[in-house]
């Protein structure tokens, strides 16, 4: 998902405060506290961002990557975060794109939750955190809503700060194969997308150079052939797989290939098989487990 914006103007997230205590168009030092929250995590999260996207440092980046909060709008609680006016710029596209990538990722957050769907993909899961706990400073009756220029406005309330919270508590890894059409790929960033079979739903898989040409041909070929993966698979408190934090294995496979199932152990095989004994045959065998033993069971069988 292409979060970047060709139009620009300052404003990074509209910020609105709704509970009694703010009906005076004012805000106290809990929501002031929200505000911080905000800074500090777009910030940060526009930083990550950008060092996935660039191979050189910038000298300039903590100074381009200030945001800063606009006067107070007239006759509500709504202000917003902008990008910091530099000394000497007069170009908007001096702003780093990330900082509005870091804007529309946090809203898909929330909106994932919202909806009950994964979360993005592209967030990183260190950051998942500071996410959820946007609005904790806010009491249970008060909210905030947020949106990035020209979206919707979403609340962030009790509910879903718990729901985002209660997301990364109970997320769990395990090992997982599958085999997905890939409907996405950035050989750059190594990193695509693919349709689990089973949920229906898109996982993320980063992979190596060594791979890149096996992606690529997956998902030149999605119509006819599969990408199959194998490794360690991180899921959402629902089961649904998210994303594979590592791999082992990843090979091209027709569409069709059906997944292959691990083989039965002993004690499965003995149980199908002892299921299909009638219990007339086990009231024939000797009390002692011995005797004759094996010529009744072997008649059965």
């Amino acid at each position: 998902m292409d979060m970047r914006v060709i139009v620009k103007d300052r404003t990074i997230v509209n910020l609105s405060f709704a509970g009694d205590r703010y009906n005076g168009a004012s805000l106290d030092e809990d929501a002031l506290q929200v505000v911080l929250r905000f800074q500090k995590t777009l910030r940060a999260l526009a930083k990550a961002l950008y060092k996935k996207r660039h191979l050189e440092p910038e000298k300039s980046l903590d100074e381009r990557l200030r945001l800063v909060v606009s006067a107070f709008k007239e006759g509500s609680t709504n202000i917003s975060l902008e990008a910091a006016q530099i000394e000497g710029e007069g170009d908007f596209n001096l702003i780093p794109d990330e900082l509005y990538s870091a804007s529309a990722l946090v809203y898909d957050a929330y909106s994932s939750v919202i909806e009950d769907k994964v979360l993005p993909a592209e967030m990183p899961i260190e950051f998942i955190p500071h996410v959820a706990k946007l609005g904790d400073d806010l009491d249970e009756e008060s909210n905030v809503s947020f949106s990035p220029p020209s979206r919707e406005p979403l609340t962030i309330s009790h509910r879903t700060r718990s729901a985002l919270l209660s997301w990364v508590e109970t997320s769990y890894t395990d090992t997982i194969k599958i085999s997905g059409e890939v409907i996405q790929a950035d050989v750059k960033n190594r990193a695509c997308r693919l349709i689990d079979p089973t949920s229906k739903r898109l996982v993320f898989v980063r992979f190596d150079n060594r791979d890149a040409n096996i992606v690529t041909q997956a998902l030149h070929q999605h119509e006819t052939k599969q990408l199959m993966v194998s490794g360690t698979g991180e899921f959402n408190s629902k089961g649904h797989l998210l994303r594979f934090k590592r791999y082992t294995s990843m090979e091209l496979v027709d569409e069709f290939t059906e997944m292959p199932t691990q083989p039965e152990s002993l004690s499965e095989i003995a149980s199908r098989i002892v299921a299909d004994i009638p219990d007339e045959l086990w009231d024939q065998l000797p009390r002692d487990a011995t005797t004759k033993h094996n010529e009744v069971v072997s008649h059965h069988l």
